[in-house]
């Protein structure tokens, strides 16, 4: 079985955008994963539409390079929401409330529940949690995780640039541009 593990899938552009563009995806079993409350009841809406073609799991909580709970700020516009604070104009809407959110980590995620003879494919577009994310894997990357489409954010890492994660990573890196 193959599954495609979206990391950041907001309302479901990936759906509309990326997978149902080929038939190479038909028959997957999508993993969905958005710690934004604000845009679940899209994705909900999404999945439904292509029920069809995949089996579909939504996951409201974010994926990190650890485990644990951490602050999710609402960014000013209708994209990706973000753990990171700084991130490119990323602001607090002021709604007199704070939304925390579980994290939990890709590979322990994948072992737990992806047999070991089955193949992954995972897009992180996860505004900022894809240093942390890579970071794990260097050390921990289980075998069936067989690519990673990326797209970076600029937020800085105190441990390794972009270019250098993709030089280290044990299976490909490549672009992920929506």
């Amino acid at each position: 079985m193959k599954h495609f593990i979206d990391i950041g899938s907001n309302t479901g552009q990936t759906f509309t955008e990326f997978l149902s563009k080929t038939t190479e995806y038909d028959g997957w079993t999508i993993w969905c994963f958005e710690p934004s409350p604000r845009h679940l009841p899209g994705l909900m809406r999404t999945a439904a539409e292509h029920c069809h073609r995949y089996t579909i799991k939504i996951f409201p909580f974010g994926i990190g390079g650890q485990a644990g709970i951490a602050r999710l700020f609402e960014k000013d516009d209708p994209r990706g929401d973000s753990f990171h604070d700084k991130l490119n104009g990323t602001h607090n809407l002021e709604q007199g409330y704070e939304v925390f959110s579980p994290l939990i980590q890709l590979q322990g995620l994948i072992r737990g529940f992806v047999p070991p003879e089955d193949e992954v494919v995972a897009k992180l577009d996860c505004e900022g949690s894809e240093y942390g994310i890579m970071e794990s894997l260097l050390s921990d990357c289980p075998p069936q995780l067989k690519k990673l489409l990326v797209e970076f954010h600029d937020i800085g890492t105190p441990h390794r640039t972009a270019s250098e994660l993709i030089e280290q990573m044990p299976l490909p890196v490549e672009p992920w541009l929506l």
